[in-house]
Formats: structure tokens, C-alpha cells, sequence
């Protein structure tokens, strides 16, 4: 059989294997996240978020429409599944056809095919890389779930394959139909997504080097020929096609009075005019190259076309219809995704960027929407008087009032974006800016990850008495006992405090005075204190006073940091107020004031501002190393646990499973707990992955350094391009590792080269070789260890590079001993099927936190959100997470479509708002009775609430409220062209039909007495502070309660946080997994509301509800998104359990505790410490005098059983914690905290319930263990015992 036969079958012996493994680790239904929407999205052919994914859905549709709806998840989930294994094909013979080119130098004269020992090598390339990529952790993680990113590898891997085989034929004719072919499903891939188009460096690389011989000026200007054709392509056909369409409907319409869509047909008409005029004039001159250039930009156009599908289908006005791109402008601004918001890359400002004092604020673009607008004639000139997107609506308004009108066709610039663009002062902005973000929490990781002016960094006192340099705490306690304990006169005292002040540049007389050895003056004058220093009290307050003082003396770390920042608000704050007093006064004594002040809060702008090395230092540890690095070790070295993490040690980490290595970045093996070795996701490939990646990525290097330029180039520009460009802030909502999977991709591909490297070396490798090549790490890892040894660093570094050499130079020794034997095949053989284990390893590893099957939770949650709802329910949600399962089931399954789900998060557009309004399936429209006019994007995006007129009667009727806000002529103006509608409260009145209240059901027969004759509620945050503004999504929420007549119900997601109750929760009433509004004032715990709906909410859980698999006695994974989801349901079990025992039906309260854990068991959803209130009410059960024996019984014995799982747990973890080093013991103060305070509670609970019990007796006995081994630790007196046995116990 010839080489070639032997490629192709191996290729499609390669895929089968990654087929199969896909097919049986796919989730049956949706996922959560994105998959819910993108699955709905392609079912009916409706608009998802942007940019749009039209190919996908196109294909999604082809194989799910012959199925029934109920499979359709698992029909796309397949399409995943099938593109994810063909890219694992493509990748063979790709991998194959670089490692063929790499043989060929050992070709001898006349030999046209590799040896039998060469085709077994190659082979064996491809299949070891190709595995190795099947089984990586982010590229399996997408195979089984219906998103875009598997079909996009496709696309990735099929242009790649595609450039290699035009350089195997490129000397046939012809061959420039396989550039065309990339061209076509370039244009295509953008209807998927646009990491396709980052292959395009590495194509023209590729065509570089078979076309031309190499030299720098003409490589390099091919690389920023690659460069300007991604951004051609990027920026120049897919926005300027649509950007230049726009202005030709602009000018055709606004300028020529023609009919909507005249300018797009006239462009389209030119556009095509224009390429087959190139094609025809090209092609009759001789010209090939324009030829083939126009033809390749026909294609990528013909592919992109794609994208008239969104438009077409949201101008049918589906249900599912983001942002409505039913136009050219609105299609412009899907594409631009524009309603993420932008970020800085070349230049920009940092979190904290003053906007420029002359200019605080630039326009947008214009955000034009199709408007028949009403012109009313006044004399021989005519004014438009109003704009509305629907031509009925205009005619109303022409019927309704006097006058002589005309309604004309026009594209109208909303006023969005007009002096709403922030205008930055330039002298606070920075090259390369990467922390940009002002959210406050982004902020305090923006400054922990660059180590802001010294932020991380312990805050050094040194002691006058004795030189020794302490943190502030030590130095606290030191000056307590030392300095200020008596045992110094008075005037060596004076001479100790006037010393330590003055070595912080500070005067010790400004605020205190010696009066004796035990007595100190504090403050001046009438403000002087007599502090006694025999008082241990005042001695301590003293010192922490002292130690407050000389941190303002720091000038550096985070003390200093702070002070700087107080002190900038400070003068800020001043500015603000004599402005306004200047603007009043017109003074020039009050400018110039101003002008001082400003000048002084210019000077702390400047301290404040990042250095280029903090900026750096937040990229290259955060950006690079947390978000990148990170995620490129999960796949070829191993990944800690499947929790997201955010810096820390215990969550999120990549591992190697070698414990001499971790133990230096993430602290000792030597006491792990056992629950945290057993996580599904703790996966160890012993950096073996990674090796062989490098062997070979240094092989292609000096072997073949073309090739290894183009897969370089498809490495980085996949990886280290992609991090650049998004610019990623810090805590973002979910791991982010399938945006590189491109890179990882290319990294395969030295996998496999890693296996023909070896095989190589069996051959060719002398001795002399061998000793360098094992040596040269061998030796750096020395020289590292002896860097990081002098500069106080981790070994993490030097250690890992010494394992790496000492598993390489085994592999070479093996190569070594394995040429003296002059047998290649056995080479082949040896290596080929040695090096396949390591694949095989990664799958073994992987198999357990891959593997969906069986799972449903995605989507019998969402139908248990449903079903916790009445008939014809308005339901608000907000984040992805519970509405895009609850869009699938609706959309695709059809289930419960008479309630409507209204995102809060999307109620702040006004295209969401409009859909709203009209009917969707059996569900009727939302009640909202506003005009398009009064909530279009620009108008009353924000409303102002005036303090209430009468603080005694603050609550206004919701209809005169809303009267008011909507009334054009009572606006604020605030200056700068910008003018606010406001409500004339921030209280607000809603009145309660009684009778229709108790006859709908709405208020439940034990709660007439309970009604409230009116809703009566302040809007506040989430905090419970009284807001001084809405939001958008906010005011529409009044609007709906305004107009509802509590006709619907109405009902809040438990998901949502208080920020979204919009003030209302001591009017919630739980009834399953939502907040109902009922009149009914419960009130609240904590921001929280506390009604229940026990009866109705019982009958949901015990007869309505599913547990998607997770309920199953066989073992399913659950990851961090299920195990929240399952989280959920037993904080709200727990509160349903707890209801039914404070109301004396203790029997219930057990059924529903029960019925949780049956539902959720710790086999598949490991407990946490929110089933703490689960173990109390059990153990309080279990003396319930109201149960009978046997369920009291039942009772304590589950509470024993939850109780010591949970208490071991948090026990192990507090055992680990206190045997780290100092740095990550303190770092876990928190953790050990409140893992104490529930472990004390459990062991409490357990002792009360089961005081005779020996199970329990030990979890007390060790309780009193772990307090004193953390006392000890704190005191530095802790000695490492063996780590507590509870079977050990008596």
C-alpha cells in the first residue's frame, strides 16, 4: 500500500477515534451559557447576540430539522461533535504533511515516497498529535456542546490543510483554485466566527516561501502584507462593506427623497458591476494575479453573504431578535458589537483617567434608524415635528392634531451617542493601556496583579530600639509592649518616638507630647487628651493610632496608595463645589480658587497614575500568564480542579501532577484533602504533553525553519495576538480558554513533529550530541535555580525546566540506544507506540470532567423556573445563565410559551423593549404603554428621581409618577445639550384591586388579612440605599407594574441579585425558583425577602420538578455552573424545609429535606457550606417532639450523614491550610475563618441532636484539635503531627 492510501486511512482511523469519544461524552440537551441561545437561534432561523453566527445556524438547522424538537439540542450538539472530529482529521494530515517534508531530507537520490520506517514514523506523528488535541481540555470541553467554537476550528483546520495542499501542488495547474477555495470559506467562517481569519499571516507565509527564495526585506514586507490583508478583511469587507452600503442608503434616501433600501440595491448592483468587470478585464488581458485577487474577494463576499440571513429574519420580526439588525445601521452596530461596549489598545486611558476639563465629552457615531417623520408646514419652509420607526404611527400623529402636515421617509440620527463619548486628558492617558476598566471591584485586581505603587507589598516599620524591620501588625504590637509598656523615661521615650516620627519624614511634637515615662499628651490645645500607658487599652489604641500616623509617611505600598487616592477625592470634591460657587458668584478670587485646587488635584493625578512597568506587569502576569499561559498548560500539562479561579492557590491553577514542582507554586502536596485529589477536574499529564511539544517545535526549528515559521505564526497570532486584542479585564464571568484554542491547535502540530523528532534522533544522534542536548537544560535549570535561589523566588521555574531535561534526555538516551540497534522500523515502532500513550493518558485523565452524558441540568432547570410559575407569567431574569435555557425551552420545545421572560439586562435597549410589545406564541404582550418615541435608545435612558416633597408622605401614585417622566416638556437640563426626564419621588404608590386579589388567587386565603391596600416601596440598590436615578430596564419595569392592574403575574428570578428587586422584595413570595410580587407585605432579612409560598411551592418541587441527571445513582459531572444551579435549588429547598417547620409542619419541612438530598447527593454535588442550615434543621428534627420515632430517627441519622461529610470536608481543608508556609496560611485566613465558624456550628448542631454518638464525639474531639492547632499556628508554636484519623477514633 502506497504512503498515500496509508495517510487517508490512517486519517479516517484517527477520526473515527475522536468521533466516537465525542459522540459518547455529548450532553444530550443544551448547556448552559451561549449553547441554549445559539441552538434556539438555529432551530427557528431567529437573530442571536452579536455579531451573529448565520453559518451556524444554518448548518445547526440542516441537522436538526428532521428530528423531533426534544432532540434537537442533541442534533446540533452532534454537529459539534462531527466538525470538532473532522478538525482532529485535518489536523492528522496536516501534521502528516509537515512531517513528510521534514523525512524528505533524509531522502536518498532518486527516492520519490518515505521508507516504511519513515511512513510509520509520520503516521505515527500524526496520530499522537491529533490525539493528544482530541483529548486537550478546551477543544474537548467544546466538541460536545452546541456552540460556535468547534465549527470554527473546522473552518481553522480546513484553511490550514487547504495552504498546505496548494504547496503540494503548486507546480500543477490550477493550483490557484485552493487559494480561491480558502478565499470561499474565509467568507463563510465569518458566519461562524472570526478566528479563522488569524490563519491568514501563516498563508501568506506559506505562499511566500514556495514562490520566492527567502530574504528578510521581501519576508518581512510579506508579513505586513498578511498583517494589512487581516485587516483588510476585518475592517475593510466585513464593517466597510456594510459601513459603505450605509452611506450609499444615507445619500439615497436623506439627500435624493428615494424610498427606503434604494441606495443598498444601487450598491450591491455596483459592487457586483465592479467585480465582474475585474474578473472579465482581468482575465481577457492575461492578468491572473488581479484575476485570482477579485475572484478570492468574490468569494469571501459570496460566504459573508450569509449575514442577509439575520437581516431578512429580523425584519420578520421573530421572537428572538437581539438588537434587530433589520437594517443597514442597526447591522453596522450587530457587527461592531457595539452593545459590549469598547475597550483601549494603542493608546487610552487607565481606570482612573480624569475626562479633559475643556472638553469633557465627545459625539459617537451617528445611530441612525429608519423614521417616516412628521414635517409640519409653517409658511413656505416645513419643520419636522416628530419621528416614529412605524408609518401608522405617524399617520396617527397627523390625524390627531391640527395643521397641515406630510410624512416623509428618512433616516434619523437618535441622538444615542451625541456628547457621550468620554474625552480623556491627554497627559493622564498611556501607550498600551490594559487596565482601562473604572468598576471598582476591577480596580482592586487591576492593583493586586501590577502590585500598584507597592500594593502587595508588606508595609516595613523599623524599631528605633532595637533595628529590627516589622509588618504593621508585629510593629504594632512592638510599639505596644516595647516602646509604650513603661519601661522607658521620660526622655528616652521622647528621644524613641522623636526618632521613629522623624525616619518617616514626619514631626512626633505636631500631635503628641511626653509628659512621663507612662503618660503621653495627645492632640493640642483644646483638644488635648491625657492618654495612661499603664492601660493596656489605651496603650494599644495609642499604638494603632502611631502606626496610622507613620503609614501617611510611606511612599510606597498600599497605606500610600490609599492616602493619595482620600486625598484626590478630597480636592475633587472641593473643585466640584467652587465651581458651582464660582459659576454663582462670577468671582475672580473663586476661579482662582479653583484654579489652585485644580491645580493641586493635577499633582496627585500624576502620583497616581500607573507606571508603564505596573501597566506591563498587570499584561504579562495577568493577561498572559492567568489568561493565557494558564489555559495552554490546562491542555498539555494538567488543570487543579474545575472551579474558576482568580489568582489564588486553590482554585483554577494549572498542575503538572508532579508534587516537587506544584508544591512551589501552589504550596505542599504532602496534606492535600481528600475531596480536593478526587476532583473530576484535577488532571495530571505530567507535563509529558508539553515535552514532546517542545522537542518538536525545536526540531522544526533547526530541521525545517520555514515550516516552523508558518506554524509559529499560526501559534502566536492564535495565542499572543488574541490577548493583546481583547485587552481582558480581571474577574471576568466565566474561563475564557476556548478564544485560543487556535493556538493550542498549532501547538499540536509539535506534538506530533516531537514523535518524528525522536525517531530522527534514533538514527542520526551521536554521543557527542547526546550529551549537549541533555545537558544544555540540565545546566540552565542550575543557573535558574541559583537566580531565584539569590533573589528569594520560587523553584517553581528551575525545578520544572530540571524534570523537562531529565525526561528529555531519558527520551534521547532511548533514541540513542535504539540507533546502535540500525533498526528504523523498530524506531518507528518503539517510538510511535511509546509516545501514543501519552494521548491515551490525557483521555483516562479528562474522560470524567468531559464526559456530559446523562446530564440535563441546563434544561430541567429551566423548565422547573417555568413550572415555579402561574399561567400567563411575566417573568424577570438577567444574566445568561437563566434566560438562555429558558429561551431554548421555549423557542425549541415549546414549553410553557404563555409565560413571557423579560432580561432585565436587555430592558435597557429599546429594540428589546419594542419586542416586548408584541405577542409571542400564547403569551400576550408585556403591558407597556409607552410610544417607541418615549423609550428610544438616547431617550430616558436614565431618569432622575427628585428627593420626596414630603418626607412624611413620600409615596407617589405610580400613574401621576410615570405622567411626569414621560412628559417632553418637563425636563432638567443639566447643561451640555443633555436634558433628563424625573419622577417626582423615589417612592412610589401601586394599588391593590382586594377583591380581584383573593379571587384570582393572588393572595392566598391564610393572607387576606396580611393585604395591603397598596404597594408602597423606595428604589434602592442593592444595598438597600435609596437611588437617586433608574436605568432604563428599571423605569420599564414601572411602566409594566403601572399598566399590569395585576392582571399577570408577575414574578422575579431567585437568580437575580437584590440590585434587580427594584425595592420591591418585602412584597416577594417564593414559589418555587422565583419571587412572586404579591400584595403581601413580608418583609425582608439582609436585602432578602422572606415570604413563602409553602404549599404551592411544595407541590412544584415534589410533583413538577426535574433534576437533570444529577439525581442519578450512577455518577454524572456536574461542573461549577450545574454545582451553582444545584446550589440554588438547595438554598431554596432549605428555605421551603425551613417554612414548613416554623409553621409546626415539621413532617413536611423532613419530606422536602429529604427530597433535596435524594435530588441533589453529594456523589454528584459535593456539599458545601450552604447545606449548613440543612444539617441544623435536621438535628433540630431529630428532637421534634411533633415527628414520630422512626422520623426522628431518620432525622438524626441524616444529619450525621451530611453533617460529618460536610465537617470532614472543611476539616481537611483547615488541617491543609494550617500546615502551609506563612504566605499562603495567612493568604487562606479567610477560608479557615469561616470554614471554623461552620465546622463549630456542625460539630454543635451534631453534639446537641447526638451527644452519646462516637462518630459525633470524634467530629467534637476534632473540632477542639483544629481550633488548638490554629491558635498554636498563629503563635508560631504549631509542630506537624500526623494529620487527624477520624477511624483512628474511639
Amino acid at each position: 500500500m502506497n504512503y498515500k492510501r496509508l495517510n487517508d486511512y490512517t486519517g479516517w482511523a484517527v477520526w473515527l477515534v475522536a468521533t466516537i469519544v465525542y459522540l459518547l461524552t455529548i450532553e444530550p440537551t443544551a448547556s448552559f451559557w451561549d449553547c441554549g441561545e445559539f441552538i434556539a437561534s438555529a432551530y427557528k432561523l431567529e437573530v442571536g447576540h452579536p455579531p451573529g453566527a448565520p453559518m451556524f445556524m444554518l448548518i445547526a438547522r440542516l441537522f436538526s430539522m428532521f428530528v423531533p424538537a426534544v432532540y434537537a439540542a442533541t442534533a446540533v450538539n452532534v454537529m459539534s461533535a462531527m466538525a470538532s472530529s473532522f478538525t482532529i482529521l485535518f489536523l492528522f494530515w496536516s501534521i502528516t504533511h509537515l512531517a513528510q517534508k521534514l523525512s524528505m531530507t533524509r531522502w536518498t537520490e532518486g527516492q520519490t515516497e518515505p521508507t516504511s520506517a519513515q511512513r510509520l514514523a509520520i503516521l505515527g506523528s500524526g496520530a499522537v498529535g491529533a490525539l493528544a488535541y482530541t483529548f486537550s481540555d478546551s477543544f474537548w470541553f467544546s466538541a460536545v456542546e452546541g456552540e460556535v467554537y468547534a465549527l470554527s476550528s473546522l473552518f481553522t483546520a480546513l484553511v490550514f490543510w487547504a495552504i498546505l495542499k496548494w504547496e503540494a501542488r503548486a507546480e500543477e495547474p490550477g493550483n490557484l483554485r485552493w487559494i480561491v477555495l480558502i478565499a470561499y470559506l474565509m467568507g463563510l467562517s465569518i458566519g461562524v466566527h472570526l478566528l479563522n481569519l488569524l490563519a491568514i499571516p501563516a498563508i501568506v507565509a506559506v505562499y511566500y516561501f514556495k514562490r520566492n527564495t527567502f530574504k528578510w526585506p521581501t519576508f518581512i514586507g510579506a508579513l505586513a502584507l498578511s498583517l494589512a490583508l487581516l485587516l483588510f478583511v476585518q475592517y475593510g469587507l466585513i464593517q466597510g462593506f456594510v459601513k459603505l452600503a450605509a452611506r450609499f442608503e444615507l445619500a439615497f434616501v436623506n439627500s435624493m427623497g428615494m424610498p427606503f433600501n434604494t441606495g443598498v440595491i444601487v450598491y450591491l448592483l455596483l459592487v457586483i458591476g465592479l467585480l465582474v468587470g475585474a474578473l472579465w478585464y482581468s482575465r481577457k488581458r492575461g492578468w491572473w494575479q488581479l484575476n485570482v485577487a477579485a475572484l478570492s474577494v468574490a468569494m469571501i463576499l459570496v460566504g459573508y453573504s450569509t449575514f442577509a440571513l439575520i437581516v431578512v429574519r429580523s425584519a420578520a420580526n421573530p421572537p428572538m431578535d437581539e438588537n434587530n439588525p433589520e437594517n443597514l445601521f442597526a447591522l453596522l452596530a450587530y457587527l461592531n458589537r457595539e452593545q459590549y461596549g469598547d475597550r483601549p489598545l494603542g493608546t487610552g486611558q487607565y481606570w482612573n483617567s480624569p475626562n479633559d476639563q475643556q472638553n469633557p465629552y465627545n459625539d459617537g457615531n451617528a445611530t441612525y434608524f429608519p423614521s417616516h417623520s412628521v414635517y409640519k408646514q409653517r409658511g413656505a419652509t416645513s419643520t419636522r415635528v416628530a419621528t416614529f420607526r412605524e408609518e401608522f404611527a405617524a399617520e396617527k400623529y397627523v390625524s390627531e392634531n391640527e395643521g397641515t402636515f406630510s410624512i416623509l421617509q428618512e433616516y434619523v440620527d437618535s441622538g444615542e451617542k451625541k456628547n457621550g463619548v468620554p474625552n480623556y486628558d491627554s497627559r493622564y492617558t498611556m501607550v498600551f493601556p490594559r487596565m482601562y476598566s473604572s468598576q471598582a471591584n476591577h480596580i482592586r485586581e487591576y492593583k493586586r496583579w501590577s502590585n500598584y505603587k507597592g500594593w502587595n507589598e508588606t508595609a516595613a516599620f523599623i524599631s528605633p530600639l532595637d533595628g529590627v524591620e516589622r509588618d504593621a501588625a508585629a510593629f504594632e504590637l512592638h510599639l505596644s509592649s516595647r516602646i509604650l509598656g513603661g519601661q522607658l523615661d521620660k526622655n528616652e521615650l521622647t528621644r524613641t518616638l522623636n526618632n521613629l516620627y522623624r525616619s518617616f519624614d514626619q514631626r512626633f511634637g505636631a500631635k503628641f507630647e511626653v509628659r512621663s515615662g507612662t503618660e503621653i499628651i495627645v492632640g493640642r490645645g483644646n483638644e488635648a487628651r491625657l492618654a495612661d500607658l499603664t492601660n493596656p487599652e489605651i496603650r494599644r489604641t495609642l499604638s494603632q493610632m502611631m502606626v496610622e500616623d507613620l503609614s501617611q509617611g510611606l511612599s510606597r505600598g498600599r497605606t500610600y496608595a490609599q492616602s493619595l487616592q482620600r486625598t484626590l477625592n478630597g480636592l475633587e470634591q472641593q473643585v466640584r463645589a467652587g465651581t458651582q460657587r464660582a459659576n454663582r458668584t462670577r468671582s475672580s478670587e473663586d476661579i482662582r480658587e479653583v484654579q489652585r485646587l485644580q491645580g493641586q488635584a493635577d499633582r496627585y493625578h500624576e502620583l497616581l497614575v500607573p507606571s508603564q512597568a505596573e501597566n506591563l506587569r498587570f499584561f504579562t502576569r495577568y493577561q498572559v500568564g492567568w489568561m493565557y499561559l494558564r489555559y495552554f498548560m490546562w491542555n498539555f500539562s494538567g488543570r487543579q480542579n474545575d472551579t474558576q479561579g482568580h489568582g489564588d492557590f486553590l482554585d483554577g491553577n494549572w498542575v503538572s501532577g508532579v508534587d516537587f514542582i506544584d508544591a512551589e507554586r501552589l504550596g505542599s502536596r504532602d496534606h492535600i484533602p481528600p475531596h480536593r485529589a478526587a476532583d473530576k477536574g484535577h488532571n495530571r499529564f505530567y507535563l509529558f504533553p508539553l515535552l514532546l511539544g517542545l522537542i518538536g517545535l525545536v526540531f522544526q526549528a533547526i530541521r525545517g525553519w520555514k515550516d516552523f515559521t508558518v506554524t509559529g505564526l499560526l501559534f502566536i497570532l492564535t495565542g499572543l495576538a488574541i490577548v493583546v486584542y481583547l485587552n481582558q479585564y480581571p474577574l471576568q464571568p466565566r474561563e475564557r480558554d476556548y478564544a485560543y484554542v487556535g493556538s493550542f491547535y498549532a501547538f499540536a502540530i509539535w506534538i506530533g513533529l516531537g514523535v518524528y523528532a525522536l525517531f530522527d534522533m534514533a538514527g542520526h544522534l551521536k554521543g557527542r550530541d547526546l550529551g549537549l542536548a541533555a545537558g544544555a537544560p540540565l545546566a540552565l535549570a542550575v543557573v535558574l535555580f541559583g537566580l531565584e535561589t539569590a533573589s528569594g523566588g520560587s523553584h517553581a521555574l528551575s525545578y520544572g525546566l530540571f524534570y523537562l531535561g531529565a525526561l528529555s534526555a531519558v527520551l534521547m538516551g532511548l533514541a540513542f540506544a535504539l540507533g546502535r540497534s540500525g533498526n528504523e522500523g523498530l524506531n518507528a515502532a518503539v517510538f510511535s507506540g511509546l509516545l501514543l500513550l501519552i494521548p491515551l493518558q490525557m483521555g483516562a485523565e479528562g474522560w470524567d470532567d468531559h464526559s456530559r452524558a446523562r446530564r440535563r441540568t441546563g434544561v430541567d432547570m429551566a423548565k422547573n423556573y417555568l413550572d415555579s410559575l402561574a399561567p400567563n407569567a411575566i417573568l424577570f431574569t438577567n444574566g445568561d445563565n437563566d434566560t438562555f435555557p429558558l429561551w431554548y425551552v421555549q423557542e425549541v420545545e415549546g414549553y410553557r410559551t404563555d409565560v413571557r421572560i423579560v432580561n432585565l439586562s436587555l430592558l435597557n435597549t429599546d429594540w428589546y423593549v419594542e419586542q416586548m410589545k408584541r405577542r409571542a406564541y400564547d403569551s400576550a404582550p408585556v403591558p407597556i404603554r409607552m410610544g417607541e418615541e418615549q423609550y428610544r435608545q438616547g431617550t430616558r435612558d436614565i431618569v432622575l428621581m427628585d428627593p420626596p416633597a414630603n418626607p412624611n408622605a413620600p409615596y407617589v401614585d405610580i400613574e401621576t409618577a410615570m405622567r411626569q417622566a414621560l412628559d417632553d416638556n418637563d425636563l432638567v437640563d443639566y447643561g451640555g445639550g443633555r436634558k433628563y426626564a424625573h419622577l417626582p419621588s423615589n417612592s412610589f404608590r401601586v394599588p391593590v384591586d382586594s377583591a380581584y386579589a383573593v379571587q384570582s388567587g393572588l393572595v392566598l386565603p391564610e393572607e387576606v388579612d396580611l393585604m395591603v391596600d397598596a404597594l408602597e416601596w423606595t428604589i434602592t440598590d442593592g444595598s438597600g440605599t435609596p437611588r437617586q436615578y433608574v436605568l432604563k430596564n428599571q423605569f420599564m419595569v414601572m411602566e409594566i407594574l403601572r399598566n399590569n392592574n395585576w392582571e399577570r403575574p408577575v414574578y422575579f428570578a431567585v437568580t437575580i441579585g437584590p440590585d434587580s428587586y427594584v425595592g420591591l422584595q418585602d412584597y416577594f413570595r417564593l414559589e418555587g425558583l422565583a419571587w412572586r410580587l404579591v400584595p403581601v407585605k413580608y418583609g425582608s432579612r439582609g436585602g432578602q425577602p422572606t415570604g413563602i409560598a409553602k404549599d404551592i411551592m411544595y407541590t412544584n418541587v415534589m410533583e413538577k420538578f426535574q433534576w437533570g441527571g444529577m439525581d442519578a445513582e450512577d455518577e454524572i459531572y456536574m461542573d461549577e455552573n450545574n454545582r451553582r444551579m444545584a446550589t440554588n435549588i438547595r438554598l431554596q429547598l432549605t428555605n421551603l424545609a425551613d417554612g414548613f417547620i416554623r409553621s409546626g409542619a415539621s413532617d413536611q419541612g423532613l419530606e422536602v429535606l429529604q427530597k433535596m438530598l435524594e435530588a441533589t447527593p453529594s456523589r454528584n454535588v459535593p456539599y458545601t457550606r450552604v447545606v449548613l442550615p440543612v444539617v441544623e434543621l435536621l438535628a433540630g428534627l431529630a428532637e421534634d417532639p411533633q415527628l414520630s420515632d422512626a422520623q426522628k430517627a431518620e432525622a438524626a441519622a441524616l444529619a450525621k450523614e451530611v453533617g460529618t461529610e460536610l465537617f470532614t470536608q472543611l476539616a481537611d481543608d483547615m488541617d491543609y491550610f494550617i500546615r502551609l508556609d506563612d504566605e499562603r496560611y495567612f493568604a487562606s485566613d479567610q477560608s479557615i475563618q469561616v470554614a471554623m465558624a461552620v465546622t463549630q456550628r456542625i460539630s454543635g448542631a451534631l453534639e446537641d441532636a447526638l451527644p452519646e454518638d462516637e462518630q459525633v464525639q470524634a467530629v467534637v474531639a476534632r473540632m477542639k484539635q483544629i481550633r488548638k492547632d490554629n491558635s498554636d499556628r498563629q503563635r508560631g508554636q504549631f509542630s506537624d503531627p500526623p494529620v487527624f484519623d477520624p477511624d483512628a477514633q474511639p
